[in-house]
């Protein structure tokens, strides 16, 4: 088990709740191919789990010894393995534990039934990879995904009153300006509660870094430059990296910046004091940032 006594928990914090957090791991692995993912190097391509009695007591040591109900359940797929994930929600009712949690996994992979019951048991926050707007991106960057699972996905989501949070990348191969505007109009319309937005890095020994190097895309060779939430550091020859950081600003700022949003997450940060200080820190970088929203 982790050693969370050496922690100051109260410092780790989830965005949209202001509560103090930890992460729990329940798997690593994923069996899926995406050109860009360097879980499949980091972990391998087979999916390899925690038993449900490890997870279930380390949820029960975190609420125990250390005071903690929110977790982030971290791994790849939350619903590769539909038979573990209910089983676990079903745990946690049968415990009666008032716990909150959030997890990530793919948009192809999630049911209403599924959903219901992760919120049931706790779940208030759904990661999803969305990557792109643009269907030949995802296909080119082997995402094995349509756009309009996306569209269902949150849509189920909504209907489970599980909140969601959009991933996307920009710069993969074949982006143009208007592939990224396509993204960005997907991704503004898709009724995401929240989003977060890349710029796709060649890692190595992912596909996308093979390709990057056999192509003579990058544009930089300092590991420190390799960061996922960074600039780009790729030209594919179809956009400039200096238009898919602007890309980033772009959608971060046309999301983020929408009237009614700010007026609906006003509400929840004015009781967090702590989140309020980090959001005026955000607010403040897109202010300083000379790209416009639309």
């Amino acid at each position: 088990m982790p050693a969370r006594d050496l922690f100051r928990n109260e410092r780790y914090t989830l965005p949209h709740n202001g509560k103090p957090f930890t992460l729990i791991n329940v798997s690593r692995g994923c069996p899926y191919s995406c050109i860009f993912c360097i879980a499949p190097v980091y972990y391998g391509k087979r999916l390899r789990r925690h038993s449900l009695a490890y997870v279930l007591d380390e949820i029960e040591r975190c609420q125990t010894l250390h005071g903690i109900d929110q977790f982030l359940f971290w791994e790849e797929i939350f619903t590769l393995d539909r038979e573990f994930g209910v089983s676990l929600c079903e745990a946690i009712l049968e415990r009666s534990w008032k716990i909150s949690w959030a997890t990530t996994t793919r948009a192809d992979r999630v049911d209403l039934e599924f959903l219901q019951l992760m919120r049931k048991a706790g779940c208030d926050l759904l990661g999803l990879g969305v990557e792109s707007g643009e269907q030949t991106i995802l296909d080119v960057a082997k995402k094995q995904e349509k756009v309009e699972e996306v569209v269902n996905a949150v849509a189920l989501c909504k209907q489970a009153g599980v909140r969601t949070m959009g991933h996307f990348i920009f710069g993969l191969p074949g982006e143009t300006e208007a592939s990224i505007n396509k993204t960005i109009e997907f991704g503004l319309g898709l009724g995401l509660d929240y989003l977060q937005c890349y710029a796709a890095v060649p890692y190595p020994k992912t596909e996308l870094g093979l390709m990057a190097k056999r192509n003579g895309w990058l544009t930089s060779d300092r590991w420190m430059d390799f960061d996922f939430g960074g600039a780009s550091v790729m030209d594919v020859g179809t956009i400039a990296p200096e238009e898919v950081s602007i890309a980033r600003a772009r959608m971060f700022r046309s999301f983020y910046l929408r009237p009614g949003y700010m007026l609906r997450q006003a509400k929840m940060l004015l009781s967090h004091p702590r989140q309020l200080a980090q959001a005026s820190k955000f607010l403040n970088w897109m202010r300083s940032s000379k790209v416009s929203a639309s």
